[in-house]
C-alpha cells in the first residue's frame, strides 16, 4: 500500500473459524493532496490501494462483502456491495459505491476518516473439509 497517500489510524481483523468468517475493518485517512497532482485522481488511487491492502489474504473463490463509510456523511449511512465471488469484484464496483454515498456536492476530501469494512466467507470444498 501506498504509504505517501494514507494514513492508516487502525487496520483490525477479526475472524470466527465456526463459520469461516473473516472480517477485516480499516479505517483511514488520505493524506493532503499535492500541489502537482489531480485531487479526484489522488483520492481515487488511494482508495484503490486501501481495497487491494483489503484483499490481501482473501482467496480469488472466497466470497466478499464490502462496506464504506466515514466522517464525511454520517446522515447518508454507509454504501456496501453484496456479496460476491472475490475475483468478481473490481475497484470500479467499490469506487461507484463510494461516489454515491459521497456526492460531489458535499465530496470527499482529506479531512474525513474513511472506513472500509472488507467480510469474507471461505466457501467449504470437497466434503466440507477445509
Amino acid at each position: 500500500m501506498d504509504n505517501e497517500r494514507i494514513e492508516i489510524i487502525s487496520d483490525d481483523i477479526t475472524r470466527t473459524e465456526k463459520f469461516n468468517l473473516t472480517v477485516r475493518k480499516i479505517n483511514f485517512k488520505i493524506k493532503p493532496v499535492p500541489e502537482n497532482q489531480e485531487p479526484i485522481s489522488w483520492i481515487s488511487e488511494s482508495m484503490e490501494g486501501v481495497f487491494r491492502h483489503g484483499l490481501k489474504g482473501v482467496d480469488p473463490k472466497d466470497k466478499v462483502g464490502i462496506t464504506f463509510g466515514g466522517s464525511f456523511s454520517p446522515e447518508r449511512g454507509n454504501g456496501s456491495l453484496s456479496f460476491r465471488t472475490c475475483s468478481d469484484i473490481t475497484f470500479e464496483d467499490v469506487w461507484e459505491m463510494m461516489t454515491k454515498i459521497s456526492p460531489r456536492s458535499s465530496g470527499l476530501t482529506t479531512d474525513d476518516d474513511f472506513v472500509l469494512t472488507i467480510t469474507s466467507v471461505k466457501i467449504p470444498a470437497g466434503f466440507g473439509s477445509y
